[in-house]
């Protein structure tokens, strides 16, 4: 059987179904014919058995019905479905048609006609079904008109043969009804299945992120671990780098005071041997002396510079230098500074000009940094030039003043320009040799620069000099003036006491305290040397008794002092009202001169300092004590 025998639904959809269930129609078909088949064996065993008792020969349609069904069941066997059903209904169909030519169209001949279309119904392809049925009803009008006439027998034949007809339509219209059934039921369960296949991808798929999720998140909590360890780790290192700035930053203070105070003694003695004879009682120095006493004064100062060197770098990197900037008027300040460059010129063919208009706009700067940096540029290059010029320019170039250092010496080379601003770094190891190197005042001066808002270049050819450029923010605005002095000293006529007044001689009565003996010993000798009185100690603690004690017309007092220090003690001074009067001038290897103007000092000294600094600091403040 062919699942086309089957399909009665219109449904193109259904065509797919129909194959998806015929082989389990077929299973069904085969079990009804299987099940008829036997039981026609069954009855027409049982006939041949009655004819054989009664000694009967078989008629006709007996040995027709035996022969059939005898081929049919054989076919059966064979495995051949459809010729065994064929064959089946030839039988049953011909046995009819003999007993309704022999005995005529009774009621009974008609009823038994409907067997074959049952049976068809049950296991019979469509095609048959509608071949039996057509063949049992034409058989029923054809014997019916040879033996009663066409007219006369239609009345007797109608109504069964209308019951056949209805009984077929019935049975497609059933078998139609049942096949579209199924087809329902086959099609939601196969659309329950897809779905059901589709939520379990769907559910395989959400178990799969669900997985990644979970890995996910696990490597998620492991980054978090050593995000979480990184910053304990970088705050521990944070942490020590700042114990470690500190340390420096405490080191290179101490470190500064413990140079200052030998290069103290050392820069006071040296040059009050060339310019104070009457501290050594007029005794006159051999001329072969002085070259090298002079050699040890500017190396002494060489050092003194080195530090301060040092700790302007310090202060950089720890983010602690701080600018005091003001309105600063440039031509003032350039002046002074050819000054002071004029002197380091010594004894090479050099000329120093100056190329800058006496109007030039004002800068907001703080007037010493300014003053360092182009010392600094000055120095270089009359340490790098033989003979020639060192021009010093400014001018305007749009919101920024430029003042550049031109020089005629040996020039930079290009390789080397890259990495002069480097700290530490030389031009050129034979420029290092031959000339001492550009040390860390370059890189300072840099810093520096960047600080301002400005910045500072370098362009140079070897062989005909370089040019050293510094610009400088103009001063858009009228700022509150903080005042320096370029030596970063407090100004004596700013600071000095009420009733300060010039000294009419130096019968005055000074107290020198100082922890370091050398230092003490030179201040003492200087003053004394010079005509002033003096008493001295070590500790703070004294010097505020012996102040209250002998009440000096001055004090200079040391800033680092055991038992008080000199801060403490100039505080302590100025609250008691009897020694709030006398003048202080602190001295210190730290540059201090704000927190020592705020605190009530007259001067601020730094150290190192000269014998006649000293002296022409310690005459402006001095008063003649009333006799």
């Amino acid at each position: 059987m062919t699942a086309s025998n089957y399909v009665t639904s219109s449904d193109p959809k259904n065509h797919d179904l129909a194959y998806d269930i015929q082989p389990d129609l077929d299973d069904q078909a085969q079990a009804y014919f299987k099940w008829v088949l036997g039981f026609t064996v069954g009855v027409a065993g049982v006939m041949f058995g009655f004819f054989a008792v009664s000694n009967n020969l078989l008629p006709v349609p007996w040995l027709w019905l035996g022969l059939f069904i005898g081929l049919s069941f054989f076919a059966y066997q064979r495995k051949r479905l459809n010729v065994s059903i064929d064959l089946y209904f030839v039988a049953i169909i011909g046995v009819f048609t003999f007993l309704l030519a022999e005995y005529g169209p009774t009621p009974t001949q008609i009823t038994l006609l409907m067997i074959p279309i049952i049976v068809a119904s049950l296991v019979a392809k469509k095609r048959l079904r509608l071949v039996t049925a057509a063949v049992v009803i034409l058989e029923v009008l054809v014997v019916s008109s040879k033996l009663n006439g066409f007219f006369a027998a239609l009345p007797s034949v109608i109504v069964p043969i209308t019951i056949n007809i209805l009984l077929v339509f019935v049975s497609q219209f059933r078998e139609a009804d049942i096949l579209d059934t199924v087809y329902w039921a086959t099609d939601i369960q196969k659309k329950d299945r897809r779905r059901a296949e589709s939520f379990y991808q769907q559910r395989e798929e959400l178990n799969a992120a669900l997985l990644q999720l979970a890995h996910t998140h696990s490597k998620l909590e492991t980054i978090n671990a050593q995000l979480a360890q990184t910053n304990i780790d970088l705050a521990a290192a944070r942490e020590k780098a700042d114990r470690v700035s500190q340390a420096k930053s405490v080191f290179l203070s101490n470190m500064s005071h413990e140079l200052r105070t030998p290069l103290n003694v050392i820069i006071g003695y040296s040059s009050s041997m060339l310019r104070m004879p009457q501290m050594f009682q007029h005794v006159p120095m051999p001329e072969i002396y002085k070259p090298f006493i002079q050699l040890i004064e500017d190396n002494g100062h060489y050092l003194v510079g080195l530090i301060n060197d040092v700790l302007d770098l310090s202060k950089i990197e720890a983010g602690k230098l701080e600018l005091h900037p003001t309105n600063l008027e440039l031509p003032e300040l350039l002046r002074g500074i050819i000054s002071t460059s004029i002197g380091l010129i010594k004894d090479k063919p050099l000329t120093i000009r100056p190329d800058f208009p006496d109007d030039l706009p004002s800068v907001w700067a703080d007037p010493m940094r300014v003053r360092q940096v182009l010392l600094n540029l000055m120095s270089n290059a009359i340490k790098f030039t033989h003979t020639g010029s060192i021009t010093l320019s400014a001018q305007r170039v749009g919101d920024m003043v430029s003042i550049s250092v031109i020089d005629t010496g040996i020039g930079i080379a290009e390789s080397a320009q890259r990495a002069i601003f480097d700290r530490f770094q030389q031009a050129a190891q034979n420029i290092e040799v031959q000339y001492g190197g550009t040390g860390l005042g370059l890189d300072i001066s840099k810093q520096l620069s960047l600080m301002h808002g400005g910045d500072l270049t370098v362009s140079s050819v070897v062989g005909q000099g370089s040019t050293f450029t510094l610009t400088l923010p103009l001063a858009a605005y009228v700022q509150p003036e903080l005042e320096h002095t370029p030596d970063g000293e407090l100004a004596a006529a700013d600071l000095a006491l009420e009733g300060s007044i010039p000294v009419s001689d130096r019968n005055c009565f000074v107290l020198v305290a100082e922890d370091e003996v050398n230092s003490r010993e030179f201040i003492k000798q200087t003053l004394e040397n010079n005509g002033y009185r003096t008493i001295h100690t070590h500790d703070g603690q004294e010097a505020v008794e012996f102040a209250a004690g002998f009440l000096p017309d001055l004090i200079i007092l040391d800033a680092h002092l055991p038992t008080l220090s000199g801060w403490k003690a100039l505080k302590v001074l100025k609250d008691q009202p009897e020694t709030a009067h006398i003048p202080v001038i602190i001295y210190a290897a730290e540059e201090h001169s704000d927190m020592a103007a705020t605190l009530g000092a007259a001067l601020f000294i730094q150290k190192p300092t000269t014998a006649e600094l000293l002296l022409e600091r310690v005459e402006q403040i001095t008063v003649k004590a009333e006799s």
